[in-house]
């Protein structure tokens, strides 16, 4: 949801560049160099899939086939498959193993480990297009789990009863 993918159609084949805003799962054949910019930093690959997500403070790379190439604040981080490589709040970067085999949001369905609520709630905003006002405290609480894409009242629900709200 509200992503954005920009590329130079002219010389395609020989500059596989293109710039994201948002988050998109990318698989990638082997080629010449394929490179992902983003505001927060970039990735680069040669045949691989992979996962990037940008968002205001929050850059992730997630690979599941292959190796990518993370560059982050002129630091360059390999990130193998079944990993991934997240930054968040401009903190030290962490890499950390994976277990899913593609994305949550290619399956309908947003899911977070141990991500700031307001992430989650901006996340659930993005997907359905709506405004929602919530107690400012809870802005950094910690929340793991998932909403579905495919039903708000289910989603709203997902979001809200493990920290004992109500919407």
């Amino acid at each position: 949801a509200d992503s954005k993918i920009t590329f130079k159609e002219k010389n395609w084949k020989n500059s596989r560049n293109l710039n994201l805003q948002g988050e998109a799962f990318f698989s990638v054949k082997k080629g010449s160099k394929f490179t992902v910019n983003t505001k927060l930093g970039s990735v680069s690959v040669l045949g691989t899939k992979f996962n990037v997500i940008v968002r205001d403070n929050y850059f992730q790379v997630t690979c599941y086939r292959g190796l990518v190439s993370a560059k982050y604040k002129n630091k360059t981080i390999k990130v193998p498959a079944g990993t991934s490589f997240k930054v968040n709040n401009n903190q030290s970067g962490k890499t950390f193993a994976i277990s899913d085999s593609l994305p949550s949001w290619i399956k309908n369905f947003s899911s977070f480990k141990s991500m700031p609520y307001h992430f989650v709630i901006e996340e659930l905003e993005r997907q359905y297009k709506i405004k929602i006002a919530y107690n400012p405290n809870l802005a950094n609480t910690l929340f793991t789990g998932n909403f579905t894409h495919t039903n708000l009242t289910t989603a709203l629900k997902a979001v809200t009863v493990p920290l004992n709200l109500t919407f």
